[in-house]
C-alpha cells in the first residue's frame, strides 16, 4: 500500500488535552532512519574491536538473520529525531512544528511520539508474525 496520505492523530496520554498528527513514513524514510542509527553503532563497534567483529563474520547465517529481523523490530534501532522529525505533522502545543521545536521536546514526550510514528509505519516483521 502507499502511505501517501496516511495520517493519524494521536491523544498524548502523559498531557491531558495535547495531541499530535503523525503520518505513516515509508520503507525508504523508515530505512534513512535506521541507517543514521546504524552508524551510530559502526562507530561503536569500531572502539570494541577486530575480535568482535571476526567473532560476527563467523555467525551461524541463521542466527544473524534472526537477529537482524530482532532489530527491525526495535524503535532503539532507528534514530529518533529522523522519526521525529519526518513523521510529526501537527500539534496542538503553541508552539510552531519545527526541527528546533521538536528538540526541545521532553525525553517522555519524544519518546511517545517516535514510538507513535514508528508503530503506525510498520507492519510486522515475519518473526512478529510467527514465520520466522
Amino acid at each position: 500500500m502507499l502511505v501517501i496520505g496516511k495520517q493519524t492523530t494521536v491523544d498524548i496520554p502523559h498531557e491531558p488535552g495535547e495531541q499530535i498528527t503523525i503520518k505513516a513514513l515509508s520503507w525508504k524514510k523508515l530505512r534513512l532512519a535506521q541507517r543514521a542509527q546504524q552508524s551510530e553503532g559502526i562507530d561503536f563497534m569500531r572502539e570494541i574491536g577486530a575480535e568482535l567483529m571476526g567473532a560476527l563474520r563467523e555467525a551461524d547465517t541463521a542466527k544473524v538473520k534472526k537477529i537482524e529481523d530482532a532489530q527491525e523490530a526495535n524503535i532503539r534501532n532507528y534514530d529518533r529525531l529522523e522519526l521525529l522529525t519526518k513523521g510529526l505533522v501537527g500539534w496542538t502545543y503553541k508552539e510552531e512544528l519545527t526541527k528546533e521545536s521538536i528538540e526541545e521536546l521532553d525525553e517522555v514526550t519524544a519518546t511517545f511520539c517516535a514510538q507513535a510514528i514508528f508503530d503506525f509505519s510498520r507492519g510486522e516483521t515475519p518473526a512478529e508474525a510467527g514465520e520466522g
